[in-house]
């Protein structure tokens, strides 16, 4: 649904996602998330 995939897109990636929750979690995406991947809810860190 929000196309999640394990390798970063046009330089975003989960590490720099402001849903990213450290070592491999996100508020949004249910599993483990790699800091390298990316989905289509990606939001810059303030």
């Amino acid at each position: 649904m929000v196309m999640y995939q394990d390798k970063p897109k046009d330089g975003q990636k989960c590490g720099g996602c402001l849903h990213f929750q450290p070592p491999n979690a996100c508020a949004i995406v249910a599993g483990n998330i790699s800091p390298e991947g990316w989905c289509a809810v990606w939001a810059a860190k303030p």
